[in-house]
C-alpha cells in the first residue's frame, strides 16, 4: 500500500502574504488575451477578426519611421490603430484589450501610427500619385466594368464608396460640433474611397461546356440455355 506523501506546514506572515497577492496580480496582468509581440499567437483568421487585413506583416513593413518604446512595440501600435478602425471601440476598451496605461495612450498611439503611414505608406499605396494611368487600364480595370460602365475607349471606371466610423465626443468644442451627425445622433467621421475596378486575382477562363455523353445501344444479352440432365 502506497502511504500519500506528508505536506510540510506552511506558516505566512503579514509580508508574505502581501508579496504572494502582489505577484499574483503582476501574473494576472502580464498574461494578455492576445499578443500582437508573438507573430505566431494569432492565425490568419485572428488577424483578420481584430485588424480586418490578412497581410499585417506587409503593412508593418512600411512603418520604418516608427521605433519600440516602454510603453508599446511597433507591432502593437499598429494593431491598435487597425483595431480602432476596424471596430470602433473606444479608447478605454482598447487600453484594456491591449493592457495599456490609460485612453491617453491610445490617443498618442494613433497620432503616431497615423503619421508614420502618411509618411511611408500612403504615398506608395494611395492617391492619384501612386500609380499611373496606363498601369490603372492595363492592370487594374475588371473586364466588367469595361464592358458595362465604359462608353468611349481609354475611359477610367472608378467606384466611390463612403462609411461611418463612430467615435468619441471630443473635448475640443469646434471638432464637437464638426463630427456630431443629426441623421446619426451621435459623433462620427464618415471616410470616402475612391479606388479603380480593380481585383488582384486574373480573370480565369470560363470553363467549357461538358460534351453530351453518348449512350451506345448495347446488344441484349442473351439468356442462357437451360442445361438437359441425363435421365
Amino acid at each position: 500500500m502506497i502511504e500519500p506523501s506528508k505536506l510540510d506546514d506552511l506558516i505566512l506572515n503579514g509580508d508574505d502574504v502581501k508579496n504572494l497577492m502582489v505577484d499574483f496580480r503582476l501574473t494576472i496582468n502580464s498574461t494578455k488575451s492576445f499578443d500582437f509581440d508573438n507573430p505566431s499567437s494569432l492565425d490568419d483568421d485572428g488577424y483578420k477578426t481584430i485588424t480586418g487585413l490578412n497581410n499585417f506583416h506587409d503593412v508593418l513593413d512600411h512603418l520604418t519611421t516608427m521605433r519600440n518604446s516602454n510603453v508599446r512595440s511597433v507591432r502593437v501600435a499598429l494593431a491598435v490603430f487597425l483595431a480602432k478602425m476596424r471596430l470602433g471601440l473606444s479608447n478605454r476598451v482598447l487600453a484594456c484589450l491591449f493592457h495599456l496605461k490609460s485612453k491617453r495612450t491610445v490617443s498618442r498611439i494613433f497620432h503616431q501610427v497615423r503619421e508614420a503611414l502618411m509618411k511611408s505608406f500612403v504615398p506608395l499605396n494611395l492617391g492619384f500619385e501612386h500609380i499611373t494611368r496606363d498601369a490603372v487600364l492595363n492592370s487594374h480595370q475588371t473586364v466588367i466594368a469595361t464592358e458595362l460602365l465604359r462608353n468611349e475607349p481609354d475611359r477610367i471606371v472608378l467606384i466611390a464608396d463612403g462609411t461611418y466610423l463612430y467615435c468619441q465626443k471630443s473635448s475640443n468644442n469646434e471638432f464637437q460640433r464638426r463630427t456630431y451627425s443629426n441623421h446619426k445622433h451621435r459623433h462620427l467621421i464618415k471616410p470616402m474611397v475612391i479606388t479603380a475596378s480593380v481585383t488582384k486575382t486574373k480573370p480565369s477562363k470560363p470553363n467549357p461546356m461538358p460534351k453530351p455523353k453518348t449512350i451506345s445501344k448495347s446488344k441484349p444479352m442473351s439468356k442462357p440455355k437451360p442445361k438437359l440432365q441425363n435421365q
